[in-house]
């Protein structure tokens, strides 16, 4: 499944199920459609309060949004600006990396639940709002319905990590740094060309 994130200023939206690149340059309301005319969905990509006037024109359009991000563990008062913005939208509970660098990768997870394993059926899923996310703190998102499902089970419990940092934290952290001090060393250094 093709996605991508257009992080344009005052706003960032995860694009997910798209067919083509997104033009960020267009306002919010046209991404929105842009992703949906492609059948993708459209996702509150980490909704602190400098995003929130940016979605204010499409709070009723967004197919999901971020309240389980990586920036919770390292900040706490993020879990509960999350969860106000998630309060003022119908949007399904999303987990995810949003992976820019230094992060915990693979802490934050999305569980989908999904009439049959294809793109189409997981992309039905969320825009149905089928989704159930832990977060910190043994927070739980998502639809109750399915919450009490899972719970009963346990084993997303189980699946969804915990809040301590673990050996993948670490590892994913390193390398994150790595990669970012890789892409400012190719950027800002002159080629062949200019010596």
């Amino acid at each position: 499944m093709v996605g991508e994130e257009l992080p344009e200023i005052p706003h960032h939206v995860v694009a997910v199920g798209i067919e083509e690149t997104v033009d960020s340059a267009l306002p919010i309301g046209a991404q929105i459609d842009e992703i949906h005319r492609q059948g993708g969905i459209a996702i509150a990509a980490h909704p602190g309060p400098v995003f929130w006037k940016g979605f204010e024109p499409v709070m009723d359009r967004l197919d999901g949004t971020e309240l389980c991000h990586p920036a919770i563990f390292d900040y706490p008062h993020f879990r509960s600006e999350l969860e106000q913005f998630a309060g003022r939208t119908r949007a399904a509970a999303i987990g995810s990396s949003d992976f820019h660098g230094p992060g915990r990768l693979g802490m934050c997870r999305t569980f989908v639940f999904a009439r049959e394993n294809t793109a189409g059926a997981i992309l039905e899923a969320i825009r149905a709002r089928r989704t159930v996310v832990y977060g910190r703190d043994d927070a739980v998102y998502g639809d109750p319905d399915l919450i009490q499902f899972a719970e009963a089970d346990g084993r997303l419990r189980a699946m969804a990590g915990t809040d301590a940092p673990t050996w993948l934290d670490r590892v994913s952290q390193v390398l994150g740094i790595v990669g970012f001090a890789v892409l400012l060393k190719v950027r800002f250094e002159p080629d062949a060309t200019d010596r």
